[in-house]
């Protein structure tokens, strides 16, 4: 229905299945409407048991204690790609089931990469270190744009969560991050007599938390003023036929550069390219037509 043109005509901006059970048809379907969706805002698929139907294009009947939807790469691929697609800022996988949680999160961590995704739940889903990697992998790659990430209440193990949180000294967009509760049974007291304790982990974290936060105050200062000034050089002399001011637009850039030290070239050019353009003008009056 959803995916229908009666369906479309709904802005739905959340969307929640809460306990119950989704198959990779119905996963394939719910990715579709998700695809290019701009004003879906947040996904929550919570205490949802996964059965999977279907296993790499092969017929496949599973019961209720047989979720395979890790395995089922297809469908965990292109929920993935949809909300690379979209305009989704939250998304929540928790109580995935023990069995599957590991691997279908792995598989869609190592596909995100969303400008637009800044809260990432992966919490109560029995996760083991074998996430781990892929967890530091992702947080470290220019594909993570998240500010919240949760992942409490798994069994990343004392080991795991240090990991993560030294994976953090080269994540800036990260200000918020919860690991509670992620005690692995498996881990003794000599696996980890080498690791930090609890406490300074916790203040480890924090620090960085507290660094994130301060540089992303930073940059939107700086781009902002950026903007401001680029808007008057840019544009504003382009409109001028005589303007007494005629500067190479190297020289130009170069010196506005120096308002945003902060920012990367990246970033600098997509503000020009934003400054110079008439196009992102804002409207004075209403349109009369």
């Amino acid at each position: 229905f959803l995916c229908s043109a009666v369906g479309r005509r709904y802005q739905i901006e959340e969307m929640d299945l809460h306990n119950c059970g989704i198959d990779d048809d119905t996963l394939t379907a719910l990715s579709k409407y998700v695809q290019n969706n701009v004003s879906l805002k947040s996904i929550q698929l919570q205490q949802v048991r996964l059965a999977v139907s279907r296993l790499m294009g092969r017929a496949k009947i599973c019961g209720p204690s047989q979720n395979n939807f890790g395995q089922c790469l297809d469908s965990v691929a292109a929920f993935a790609d949809a909300v690379n697609n979209s305009r989704v800022s939250a998304l929540t996988l928790s109580g995935l089931g023990p069995t599957t949680a590991t691997t279908a999160i792995i598989h869609i961590l190592d596909r995100l990469e969303s400008p637009f995704l800044h809260e990432l739940t992966i919490s109560y889903n029995g996760l083991t270190a074998a996430a781990v990697p892929h967890i530091t992998s992702y947080i470290t790659s220019s594909r993570c744009h998240v500010r919240t990430m949760k992942f409490s209440a798994n069994k990343l193990g004392q080991r795991g969560v240090w990991s993560i949180v030294s994976a953090m000294e080269r994540n800036y967009s990260l200000i918020s991050v919860e690991s509670y509760s992620n005690d692995d049974e498996d881990e003794t007291a000599v696996d980890t007599e080498d690791l930090p304790t609890a406490a300074e982990v916790l203040n480890r974290k924090n620090m960085l938390q507290r660094r994130n936060d301060t540089y992303r105050k930073q940059v939107e200062r700086e781009a902002l003023d950026l903007l401001r000034y680029s808007r008057v050089l840019l544009l504003g002399l382009a409109q001028i036929p005589q303007a007494p001011l005629v500067i190479p637009i190297e020289i130009q850039l170069h010196v506005l550069a120096f308002f945003a030290p902060s920012l990367t070239d990246s970033q600098r050019v997509r503000i020009f390219q934003y400054a110079s353009s008439k196009a992102t003008l804002p409207r004075l009056l209403p349109s009369l037509t």
